[in-house]
């Protein structure tokens, strides 16, 4: 598994919207085999799993935060990277 978005201690700044909320990112990883599933959390929290095309839309928090992606036979990628922003 390779994280390719967000990078490893990035900091991201995530625009408001016109309703005054924080705007989705989409995070990408790749698989040397790209039919492989990947289960993707933030925060230990599950968001959900990916195939082939591995980009899951996030909108995360002011904060730091932890990314960890594992695949199906229990590999595990974590990358902790920051959003910044008014709270």
């Amino acid at each position: 598994i390779a994280v390719i978005y967000p990078r490893k201690n990035q900091r991201i700044y995530l625009p408001m919207d016109f309703n005054e909320e924080r705007r989705k990112v989409v995070f990408e990883a790749s698989h040397r085999n790209s039919s492989e599933t990947i289960y993707w959390h933030m925060n230990g929290v599950y968001y959900g799993q990916t195939s082939e095309i591995h980009q899951l839309e996030f909108q995360p928090e002011v904060g730091k935060h932890k990314l960890t992606l594992m695949d199906e036979n229990g590999v595990v990628k974590t990358v902790k990277f920051e959003v910044l922003g008014k709270n």
